[in-house]
């Protein structure tokens, strides 16, 4: 029970401090840059880890693209919609 309650607080108050930069002056740019500032930091750490690649193994350009975009995808709907089963 104590992890779902920490689960939904952390997902509430991204939320919430999404929805505040929104609504600030120079909302738009602000909350866009968290995000993508946040992704960077994200793909940062996992290539470090040499952890980016995922198991069906693929080549060339196509495994970046798959790669970047699942990890992406995933990361964003474990943030903000509370899949506890992405974290």
């Amino acid at each position: 029970m104590l992890m779902t309650m920490i689960g939904s607080l952390h997902n509430m108050s991204r939320s919430l401090g999404c929805a505040l930069l929104l609504a600030s002056s120079d909302g738009n740019m602000m909350a866009l840059s968290f995000i993508v500032g946040e992704l960077v930091l994200y793909f940062t750490y996992k290539i470090a880890r040499r952890d980016l690649w995922y198991w069906p193994r693929l080549e060339g350009p196509i495994a970046i693209i798959i790669s970047f975009l699942g990890r992406a995808v995933i990361k964003i709907l474990a943030d903000f919609g509370g899949c506890l089963h992405a974290r």
